[in-house]
């Protein structure tokens, strides 16, 4: 599929295709959920994404250890290996973190 986008790795693809060089142009409050097994993405890139969002102000970032790719909504032994019984958590989050930029 790599070589039908014209790109001759994947490594080539997460390069042209991350989203964290536009991270520091953001103006507008951002929040960002991250969980560091995401399997979609390299843990590599986390020394990264923390240093720009600890100097852009508009950039908020919450990292969990859990959560892998959009998996923050839990089963309840997934809510007992997190050690969280909140199966909202993520939503909550966002929630809490409208709030906050409401007041």
């Amino acid at each position: 599929m790599i070589e039908r986008l014209g790109l001759n790795s994947v490594e080539e693809y997460y390069t042209i295709s991350s989203a964290l060089p536009f991270l520091p142009q953001l103006h507008k409050n951002t929040l960002i959920l991250y969980a560091e097994d995401d399997p979609l993405f390299s843990p590599e890139l986390i020394p990264e994404l923390q240093q720009i969002c600890s100097e852009t102000p508009a950039l908020d970032l919450v990292m969990t250890r859990h959560g892998g790719h959009v998996g923050y909504l839990s089963s309840q032994r997934g809510q007992q290996q997190a050690d969280d019984p909140d199966p909202w958590w993520a939503w909550n989050r966002v929630l809490d973190w409208i709030d906050y930029h409401s007041a």
